[in-house]
C-alpha cells in the first residue's frame, strides 16, 4: 500500500474532521425524528438527517475523480461504511426496516471487503439492530414464530463478528447483546410452548456470553461500567430464573438494582431493575406462612418507587414486553395477599 502524499494527508485529515461533524449532525437529527409521531415531520427530519450524515460523501466524491492512491481509496471507502452504517441505524430508528435491511446486508458486504474486522464488527452490530426491530415489530403484529426466527437470524449475525483482538467496551456491548438475544430466544420459545428442557443449549450460550463479557468491563471507567455491570448482573438473574434458581435470580436482580443505583439520574433501569427483584420474591418458596408475608411486605417497599417512576408518565423502553408481564403478576399477587 503506497503512503499518503503531504496533499493526501490533509485531505484525509480534513475527511476524518467532516465525518465527525456530519456523524454529529446527523445523530441530533437522528434523534429528533425518532421522537416526533407525525409522519410527514418524521420523513422531512429523517431526509434531513440521511443529508447530513452523507455529507463527507459528497465530498469526497471529487476527490475519487483525481485519482487518489490506493492507501487514500481505502480510507476514504472506510469512510463510506461508516456513513452507510450511521444511515443503516438512522432507517432503524425511524421504523423503516426493510431500507435498513437491504443497506445493512449491503454495508456488511462493503466492510468484508475491506477487510477491516472493527468495521466488520460494527456493520454486523447495527444490522443485529434492524433483526432484534424486525422482532419487536413482529411481536407487536402477534406473529411470535416470526419473532423467534428473527432472533435466531440475529444470533447468527452476531456470531460472525470477531473481538478477539478488541477491548473494553465493543467487547462488553458485543457478549452483552449476545446473552440478551439467548435469552429473548428462550422466553419467545417458552411462549410459544416449547419446554424449558429442549432450551438448556441456549441458556448455557447465554451464560458463555455474559462469562465472556465480564472480564472485559474492568477496561471501562467507571461511570461506563454502571449500566454494562448492572445489565450483566440482571442477565445473570434472567438464566437463574429460567432455571428456577429464584433465590439466586433474587441475588442477581439485587445487584443490578444496587449498582444502578450509583448513578440516581438512571430511572428506567433502577425502576425495572426493582420491579425483578420485588416480582422474583414473590416467586420464591417461603418455609412457612411468616416468611412469606415478609417476601411480600419487602417486594410492596420496593414495588412503591416503581409504581411512582411510572405515574410521572415514564415507561419501560426497550423492557416495555417483559416489564408488563412482570407488574401484571406482581400487582395482582401484593393485591391477593
Amino acid at each position: 500500500m503506497t503512503e499518503l502524499s503531504a496533499l493526501e494527508r490533509i485531505i484525509a485529515l480534513g475527511i476524518g474532521v467532516l465525518g465527525q461533524q456530519a456523524k454529529d449532525e446527523g445523530w441530533a437529527l437522528t434523534k429528533k425524528a425518532q421522537k416526533i409521531t407525525d409522519q410527514k415531520q418524521k420523513d422531512d427530519l429523517t431526509a434531513k438527517a440521511e443529508i447530513a450524515y452523507r455529507k463527507p460523501v459528497e465530498e469526497m466524491a471529487c476527490v475519487y475523480q483525481n485519482d487518489p492512491s490506493a492507501e487514500l481509496t481505502r480510507l476514504m471507502d472506510i469512510e463510506i461504511v461508516k456513513t452507510n452504517v450511521n444511515v443503516v441505524d438512522l432507517y432503524r430508528r425511524v421504523e423503516r426496516l426493510e431500507e435498513a435491511r437491504e443497506l445493512g446486508e449491503n454495508t456488511i458486504n462493503s466492510a468484508i471487503s475491506l477487510q477491516n474486522q472493527p468495521l466488520i464488527n460494527r456493520a454486523l452490530n447495527f444490522f443485529g439492530l434492524v433483526q432484534a426491530a424486525e422482532a419487536y415489530r413482529h411481536i407487536d403484529n402477534g406473529e411470535l414464530e416470526e419473532a423467534l426466527a428473527s432472533y435466531r437470524e440475529r444470533a447468527e449475525t452476531i456470531a460472525r463478528a470477531d473481538y478477539s483482538d478488541e477491548k473494553g467496551h465493543p467487547v462488553v456491548m458485543h457478549y452483552s447483546n449476545e446473552a440478551a438475544n439467548y435469552l429473548d430466544i428462550i422466553q419467545l420459545s417458552l411462549d410459544l410452548g416449547k419446554p424449558m428442557a429442549e432450551l438448556e443449549i441456549e441458556i448455557i450460550k447465554a451464560e458463555n456470553s455474559c462469562d465472556l463479557a465480564q472480564p472485559h468491563l474492568d477496561d471501562l471507567d467507571e461511570d461506563e461500567q454502571i449500566p454494562w455491570s448492572a445489565n450483566l448482573s440482571y442477565n445473570y438473574g434472567l438464566i437463574n430464573l429460567f432455571r428456577g434458581n429464584i433465590d439466586l435470580a433474587v441475588i442477581n436482580y439485587e445487584a443490578a438494582l444496587e449498582i444502578s443505583q450509583k448513578n440516581p439520574e438512571n430511572e428506567l433501569p433502577i425502576a425495572f431493575f426493582g420491579l425483578n427483584v420485588a416480582h422474583a420474591l414473590c416467586q420464591q418458596d417461603c418455609a412457612n406462612l411468616k416468611e412469606y408475608n415478609a417476601h411480600v411486605r419487602e417486594a410492596s417497599e420496593l414495588f412503591k418507587p416503581v409504581e411512582a417512576y411510572l405515574a410521572a408518565g415514564n415507561n419501560f423502553g426497550v423492557y416495555e414486553g417483559r416489564a408488563e408481564v412482570l407488574l401484571t403478576e406482581i400487582r395482582a399477587k401484593l393485591q391477593l395477599s
